[in-house]
């Protein structure tokens, strides 16, 4: 499977708002309300999405999952 990394530069001290957005196979992901990746994906039955960070600390919070 196929990885997808965009490097972003970010203060170390405001927090950021991560948006993610799929429609059947395509997404989008938004930093801050500025557009940081577009992606397709295809028969995704298992495996799972995640958010990392190379070379640095990072704190994840207020994480939800939306669907309509």
């Amino acid at each position: 499977m196929a990885e997808l990394e965009r490097p972003l530069k970010m203060s170390f001290d405001k927090p950021v708002t991560i948006n993610a957005i799929i429609e059947g196979n395509k997404g989008v992901v938004y930093i801050d309300k500025a557009v940081a990746m577009n992606f397709r994906c295809y028969d995704l039955k298992e495996g799972n999405w995640g958010f990392f960070t190379a070379g640095g600390n990072t704190t994840f919070s207020n994480i939800a999952l939306l669907t309509r």
